[in-house]
């Protein structure tokens, strides 16, 4: 290895063994028991998922998604990255597994469905994902309903296009490690954090500025202030169980 990887390498561990110290020791993650209020439909395969999630899944939906392992997160993210096995490994434990798991036992990354088996998101650039046999092969997901009126749904529909086609709302992992520390940490404090530099979770809220998700600046929505807003609820799951759905949409 060259200078400038072992730097990396004992950096990226250094920093690692911190935040499994915060996580542990000062952190207090939400624990969430999130198949007992769904019905159990199965263990089906990859194309029965796929088949009843297009079935089921709406326009203005929000999909909350995390990588099965991570060897999933590596191959399901070097098609669309030059990412190296290396930074793979350190993005999936230091920012998604620790960090973004010391504020809840839940999802990592936040997306909105715009119809025609597309759904929107922030990532390290704005881009459009595809739910077909590759998504269904590599994530667990949840998806829920926003409660709000049509109207809401279809102008967060009509932004995500928008910023898509201009391309104007940047991805900052800086912000996303403040906005995570401050919820991990259960902080009052709020961050004057610049409006076209967000995470997924905070690009969502502004794509649903009508929709208060936490009585927050939308800046600083994480993925847990989505999934247990009163302003959202579970419609159904996939998990390493099986899948699970609403009652009511049987």
């Amino acid at each position: 290895m060259s200078k400038l990887d072992n730097f990396l390498f004992y950096t990226g561990i250094s920093i690692l063994i911190l935040c499994i110290f915060l996580t542990f020791i000062i952190f207090h993650p939400k624990k969430i028991n999130e198949n007992e209020t769904l019905v159990f439909i199965g263990d089906l395969t990859n194309n029965e998922i796929k088949e009843k999630t297009l079935g089921l899944i709406e326009p203005g939906d929000i999909l909350l998604t995390k990588p099965k392992s991570l060897y999933d997160s590596y191959e399901y993210n070097k098609k669309a990255y030059k990412k190296t096995r290396i930074s793979n490994f350190f993005f999936y434990n230091m920012f998604d597994k620790i960090l973004i798991s010391s504020i809840g036992d839940t999802y990592w990354h936040v997306a909105v469905y715009i119809g025609n088996n597309t759904m929107n998101s922030l990532y390290l650039d704005n881009r459009n994902e595809m739910i077909n046999e590759d998504f269904i092969k590599h994530k667990y997901f949840k998806v829920l309903n926003v409660k709000t009126n049509e109207e809401n749904k279809k102008l967060a529909i009509e932004r995500a296009n928008e910023h898509f086609k201009k391309q104007d709302i940047y991805y900052s992992l800086k912000n996303g490690l403040i906005i995570i520390s401050v919820e991990s940490a259960k902080l009052d404090k709020r961050y004057n954090l610049k409006e076209n530099e967000l995470v997924c979770s905070s690009y969502i809220a502004l794509l649903y500025k009508e929709v208060n998700f936490d009585n927050k600046l939308f800046t600083h929505i994480t993925p847990v202030d989505i999934e247990f807003s009163d302003k959202t609820e579970v419609k159904f799951l996939v998990n390493e169980t099986g899948f699970y759905v609403k009652n009511e949409i049987r």
